[in-house]
């Protein structure tokens, strides 16, 4: 596993974090400039991104008809049974993702727009911060003014 993560790195280095670096300092310098608006650019093109992404896989899944992407066989072992027990069909839950009756619900829906939409929060945290720093620098600059008069 070790020397995977060795071979692997260099390319998660350059592939993942680099470019989430780069629109980082990107939306620092957008939240810096004098027009507050400017550090939205970044967020609000990020939240129509999540939106359209939610909207596409919200469809995908209705229009599912395909084989369970997900199943889950529970059943309870009667104590005192041996180990190549097999319990009767009647006894055996399955579960299906999507559920072929109700391929989408809202959970569903609320967890792709969480999903898709983590990028445009981090932004917005950013922009948020700044923001915040600004009023305060404003403030202190202002009191600092009362102050020589």
């Amino acid at each position: 596993m070790f020397p995977l993560l060795l071979i692997f790195s260099p390319i998660i280095l350059i592939f993942v974090v680099l470019p989430l670096l780069a629109v980082m300092a990107v939306q620092k310098r957008l939240c810096r400039r004098k027009p507050g608006w400017l550090g939205l650019i970044l967020p609000g093109i990020a939240l129509l991104y999540g939106l359209f992404l939610t909207v596409t896989m919200s469809v995908v899944m209705l229009h599912y008809e395909g084989p369970p992407l997900i199943t889950h066989t529970s059943y309870t072992t009667p104590a005192g049974a041996p180990s190549s027990y097999e319990p009767p069909p009647e006894e055996v839950t399955v579960e299906y993702f999507p559920d072929p009756n109700h391929p989408l619900t809202v959970s569903t829906v609320g967890g792709f727009l969480f999903v898709f939409n983590i990028p445009a929060l981090s932004l917005g945290w950013i922009w948020l911060k700044n923001w915040r720093e600004e009023k305060a620098r404003e403030e202190l600059g202002r009191m600092k003014r009362q102050e020589l008069e």
